[in-house]
Formats: C-alpha cells, structure tokens, sequence
C-alpha cells in the first residue's frame, strides 16, 4: 500500500497497512550489503513519512501508545543520523561548488569533503554486523507495533483537528522565521513544513487533482528549508574545524559563500510560504474534509468535468 490513506477504508487499517509497509521496504533495503547509502537515506525518509503518519492520529491513539511508537522510530532514525548526516554535508559541499564564487575556496571545500568522506564511511560502517542487527532488531520490533495499533477514534474528524493544528503551528514559525532571523527558527519552520507535506500526501486520494499541486508546492518548500538547514549545520562544521580547513580569511570566505546562498534561498522560502500558507487553518480542515466526506462518491481520482463543464464519473 502507498503512503496514503483510503477514504471509505478505516482510518486505523490503513495506519496499519501503511506503517508495516514504510518499515517492510526498510528492513528490504538492508538485507544485503550493497548500496548502505542509499539504503541510510531512504530509512531517514521512512522513519519521517512514520512519524508524521502517528502525529496525523495521535488524539485517537490509546495513552501512552503514541510515545511508545514515536520513540521506536526516533531510535531508529537516531541509529542512522550519523551516516545520513555526513551524507548530506557532503552533498551540501558540492552543491556550494557549483555557485559562483565557490573557486576562491577550493581548498577548503576539497578540505572539508575529504573530513566528511571519512566521516561517512566512518559512520557506514557502524551500520555492518552489530550495528545493523541491532537495527533489523528495532525495525522488526516496530512493525510489530504497527501491526497492532488501534485508533479509541475512527473518524476523519480526529485527522482534520490534527492536520488544522500543524497547518497552525507552520503559519505560526513561518512567521516567527522571518521575523526573528534566525537559524534555529528557521528550522523550526522546516519541521511543520514537512509535516504539513506528509500529511497532504496521505489524505490526497480524497481528492489528488485538487491536492496534488498543494502537495509539490509544500516539498519543494520542503526542500528548500532543507538545504538552508544543511547550510546551517555545514557553517558549524567550518567553524569548530576551522585550524584544519585553511587560513582564517579562506574560511570567512567559505561562510560568507554559505551565507550568501542562504539569503537567496530564504527569499525564494518566503514567497513559497505565503503561497502554501494563505488559507485560513480552520478553512483548509473544513476544505478537506468535505473532500474526505465526498470522496467515495466519485470514480477514479476526480470529480472530472466534460467540455460542456457537465460533472462526470459521478458514483452514485
């Protein structure tokens, strides 16, 4: 089943179908040896679709089970933060090198991918023998819990108070970011950003035409933030190795080019943001609730419309 849930199906069935699914394809992943970075990447993105799937229904979940839950995958995702984390540096550095002005720091670009290459096998092999039992061990042990999860609520009621309460709180950061300037606000940002994403994504079969565009807007905003993220992180990285990158001109050099392409890309955050955000939160979960409500109504993906604007595919 794909990260989706399915109108006219239980909430609580396809919770479980979608949980043990995410953890399936992990636990495929790493069955064999080969490929253990991409294998680090698609868990992290798993172990995110999962958390976001138990915050989209925890008002419904039993007490005490939605912390149990969260805190198998936040283990898991933590066993793997090591390797996804120097991945993702280095990606940062080589985007940084393609930007106009990246050659006057060659040597501490070459520097620094040399330190987070070695990082990186450093932390790939963390995850061979021991290291990736004790994974299996904790992936297993979460689509289990999966498998057995109940809702004490069944109704999209309990999906929409969650999804206007999120939409809420990235209104509210969104806000906060740009006005208080700061890294960590920022990132505070990216985290109802990408909740708000996933979420879409799973109530998008309701209606997917109407709800497709929102979802793309929202990972490329996604994304976005990401990469100021990870600009963040790789700046920290330049100034607690700073001795071993090259001279200290050479490295102010290298952060003022990080800070640079941030601003360029909070700018292009901002405008995307009042894009994604300009509903009202209580409209949006009234809006996709009554796609949810109407949803079985309708064959295939859509309330489609003939030339002569007549609705069609109507199932009634």
């Amino acid at each position: 089943m794909a990260y989706r849930l399915k109108p006219g199906r239980q909430i609580s069935h396809s919770v479980r179908e979608i949980g043990t699914e995410q953890v399936d394809r992990v636990l495929a992943k790493f069955s064999t040896r080969n490929g253990r970075g991409t294998a680090v990447h698609e868990a992290r993105k798993a172990m995110k679709r999962l958390r976001a799937l138990l915050h989209l229904v925890k008002p419904a979940m039993p007490k005490g089970a939605f912390a149990d839950n969260e805190a198998r995958v936040k283990t898991i995702a933590r066993s793997l933060a090591g390797a996804r984390d120097a991945q993702a540096m280095l990606e940062t550095v080589r985007k940084l090198e393609g930007l106009d002005g990246a050659a006057k720091v060659a040597p501490v670009s070459a520097a620094l991918r040399a330190h987070l290459q070695a990082k990186c096998v450093e932390a790939e092999r963390g995850l061979d023998g021991a290291g990736a039992s004790q994974l299996r061990k904790l992936l297993k042990e979460a689509r289990r819990a999966f498998a057995q999860l109940s809702l004490e609520q069944d109704e999209f009621a309990v999906v929409a108070s969650t999804l206007e309460k999120d939409y809420r709180k990235a209104r509210q950061t969104f806000a906060r970011a740009y006005r208080v300037d700061e890294d960590e606000a920022f990132h505070e940002w990216r985290k109802y950003v990408q909740r708000h994403w996933r979420q879409l994504l799973l109530v998008a079969p309701s209606w997917p035409k109407a709800i497709r565009p929102h979802v793309a807007l929202a990972r490329n905003l996604s994304e976005i933030l990401g990469e100021d993220h990870d600009l963040s992180v790789l700046a920290g990285i330049v100034k607690t190795q700073a001795d071993e990158l090259g001279t200290s001109d050479a490295t102010e050099s290298y952060l003022s080019l990080c800070r640079t392409r941030q601003a360029g890309l909070r700018r292009i955050a901002h405008d995307l943001g009042a894009r994604l955000l300009a509903e009202k939160p209580g409209s949006l979960a009234r809006r996709l609730s009554a796609y949810w409500a109407t949803a079985e109504h309708f064959d295939d993906e859509d309330a489609s419309a003939d030339r002569s604007g007549n609705v069609i595919a109507l199932n009634r």
